[in-house]
């Protein structure tokens, strides 16, 4: 998510713009649940900073290695093409053909994926500071509290289930748990990160959407 037209720093100016949104922005990490649920917002970077860079950094990156070391092979974070293949952190496989277990797959992906899409809708169209249509009149650090400060109220708002609008809008991750046993791993799991994330999304993939 991208926190449009802050105000310009006095360092590293060039960084907060990205090439995709006009004016400076900050590139936000979002983490949420099926319930809307921020589970973990980073709000420090530039705009300009990808999203695997963010990611690769993130402390949530480390927490979800430690489980899956600790042998925690059911829940995955779910992500767009924007952030790598890891063993605890599914990404879509793109141009597969209609029919075929990798699009069943990524479609299911990009299904689960959109519950973010609406967690930024809701959460630019209740505190419109963040929204397209406004400017956080503030350098990076202040507009990043203002960011977190946003998070922790609609996290308040789901809590006490306060109405909220419907809207969907861009993409990150969420939270995904899987409870099929048939996918549980019993055995040693060796190997490069990517391998490993490769044989762990080929066994979702031939366990489920086949």
């Amino acid at each position: 998510m991208h926190t449009h037209k802050i105000l310009a720093p006095k360092l590293h100016e060039e960084a907060y713009v990205s090439g995709h949104h006009e004016g400076h922005s900050l590139n936000v990490q979002v983490v949420c649940d099926p319930d809307l649920l921020i589970l973990n917002i980073n709000a420090k970077w530039p705009g300009a900073r990808h999203d695997a860079h963010i990611w690769a950094n993130s402390p949530v990156r480390s927490i979800m290695k430690r489980h899956f070391d600790n042998g925690d092979r059911r829940t995955w974070l779910l992500g767009d093409d924007g952030y790598p293949l890891e063993p605890w952190l599914m990404t879509p496989i793109k141009n597969q053909h209609l029919g075929t277990p990798e699009r069943r797959y990524t479609d299911a992906h990009g299904s689960a994926r959109n519950i973010i899409e609406r967690c930024f809708g809701v959460l630019k169209s209740v505190f419109r500071c963040l929204s397209h249509q406004r400017q956080l009149m503030y350098e990076p650090y202040t507009a990043g509290l203002i960011v977190n400060a946003c998070a922790v109220l609609h996290n308040m708002r789901i809590k006490y289930r306060l109405l909220e609008p419907y809207v969907t809008t861009s993409t990150e991750i969420i939270v995904y748990s899987y409870n099929d046993d048939g996918l549980e791993d019993t055995g040693r799991v060796t190997g490069t990160g990517r391998a490993i994330a490769e044989r762990i999304q080929r066994r979702l993939i031939n366990n489920t959407f086949t």
